[in-house]
């Protein structure tokens, strides 16, 4: 008890000495609480206000007010899928994605660098015309895609080209000479140009060789009826040559393809044979070499004359001096492998691109097949007996016959029972540019008509030329 009434005084003390004070000075102690509570009325206004904008959703703080006007966030375009991703020039390309705004103005398309038509273009979705592009733009790339100041790398876009197709000379069969449109031929085959412009044509059923100039005149060069004669060219004689081709100094080679042999004709107006006499298979020096209906010949970069010996299943290698070998093939069938294990179908037409690689069309397996320079055979595009388009062997082709190659690897081949031109790109993928059914009509793409279609050549504009035997005439083929 002593103790809390200790305690209770220590407590009681300083109240007992301070309230005399507060007594004397309440009224002023009163204003004093004022005045606090006055500014923590104020204090908790604005900590109030503070905490309201702190708290706001992101999309409040989307747009902020500025005294100068509104500040609206950049929202990123993206590119998520892309419909359909091949065709040719005219195809309407839609572009899904984000954020592309709804300003036609304010959005580009390009295809191979190549400025493409906008048609339409939402917030999700730009819808575009693919342009006109030029045969080397021809094959796949990434579509690019503009908006404002930013730019977006789309998905691979496969670029088709199509054929314009015209009658460059001939309509009913003759042997005349004269202006383009005059000239007439008798089932040509073969098809071949100089580093001058001048197109040569092995016009098969008049056993002629013929020449068209770049001024448009066409002149027999050699020949004139069946037979097997050499010498300068007013007394040479052929018999079915097919397969033809011309060198940088201007020199002619020929298959002979009734003949058996591989001709030449000089650049000063002489017929020689090169190698070949009676039919039959074996290899061996100029002469002593036989064939049996070659049908067609190309020239590699070393000087050597390459032969698709038809009837043999064979590619055959001419040297420079002459020694005639086998390069690829043996029984007739087929196979891929080292060139001594291939097998080939009677092969009928050849191609050598810008790497040494030779290409071989296959006629009765129905394929493309390729060689390389280390001598390994594979399939570049065809399957079986038919007609597709599509990439390597989803594709079909009808008796492909001939073949050429452009300076951007294209590979263009004639598919004779399809009556239609078709395309391979270096990756592959086969695609038709010009020929629908048979018949005889100039046109775009599938409105053209071809009959029967053999030798084909490419100009470095990738301007086409082709052997229509069926109509006895030559076509011009501008890609579009």
């Amino acid at each position: 008890m002593a103790f809390a009434k200790v305690l209770m005084e220590s407590f009681m003390s300083p109240i007992r000495e301070i309230t005399p004070y507060v007594k004397s000075h309440w009224n002023k102690i009163k204003r004093i609480k004022y005045q606090i509570m006055k500014t923590l009325i104020k204090f908790s206004v604005i900590l109030m206000i503070m905490l309201a904008a702190h708290g706001c959703s992101s999309d409040d703080r989307a747009i902020i007010t500025e005294p100068e006007g509104t500040v609206e966030e950049v929202k990123t375009p993206t590119i998520s899928e892309i419909n359909p991703t091949k065709g040719p020039k005219e195809t309407e390309v839609s572009i899904t994605g984000k954020n592309f705004g709804t300003d036609p103005n304010r959005v580009e398309v390009y295809f191979n660098d190549n400025l493409g038509t906008i048609k339409e273009v939402t917030d999700n979705q730009i819808k575009v015309v693919v342009p006109q592009m030029p045969g080397y733009a021809s094959g796949t790339g990434n579509i690019v895609v503009k908006v404002e100041n930013m730019v977006l790398d789309g998905p691979e876009f496969t670029y088709l080209s199509t054929g314009l197709v015209s009658t460059y000379s001939g309509s009913s069969e003759g042997d005349d000479d004269g202006p383009l449109e005059q000239a007439k031929y008798s089932r040509p085959i073969g098809i071949a140009m100089d580093n001058l412009g001048h197109i040569y044509i092995a016009d098969a059923e008049n056993h002629r060789i013929r020449q068209i100039a770049p001024d448009g005149s066409v002149i027999t060069l050699a020949g004139g009826k069946a037979g097997d004669n050499d010498g300068v060219v007013s007394l040479a004689l052929f018999d079915n040559p097919r397969g033809i081709a011309v060198d940088e100094l201007g020199t002619i080679y020929i298959a002979d393809f009734n003949n058996h042999k591989i001709k030449k004709i000089t650049n000063v107006g002489i017929v020689v044979t090169v190698a070949g006499s009676t039919e039959g298979f074996q290899d061996g020096q100029g002469t002593e070499a036989k064939f049996a209906y070659p049908e067609d010949i190309a020239l590699d970069g070393q000087g050597n004359i390459l032969v698709a010996d038809g009837y043999n299943s064979r590619i055959r290698k001419i040297s420079p001096d002459g020694e005639v070998t086998t390069l690829a093939g043996g029984d007739e069938g087929f196979a891929d492998g080292p060139s001594h294990l291939a097998q080939f179908y009677y092969p009928s037409g050849l191609a050598v691109d810008e790497d040494g690689n030779i290409f071989v069309v296959d006629e009765g397996n129905h394929k493309i097949r390729k060689i390389t320079p280390e001598g390994m055979v594979s399939t570049l595009a065809g399957s079986d007996n038919g007609y597709a388009d599509g990439f390597g062997i989803e594709a079909a082709f009808q008796y492909p016959s001939r073949l050429a190659t452009d300076a951007n690897g294209n590979v263009y081949v004639t598919d004779l029972f399809n009556y239609k031109i078709r395309k391979i790109t270096p990756d592959g993928l086969v695609s038709t540019l010009s020929g629908s059914d048979k018949g005889n009509r100039d046109g775009l793409g599938e409105e053209a008509q071809f009959d029967a279609l053999h030798g084909i050549v490419v100009d470095e504009q990738e301007t086409v030329f082709v052997v229509d035997t069926g109509n006895n005439s030559i076509r011009k083929i501008i890609q579009e």
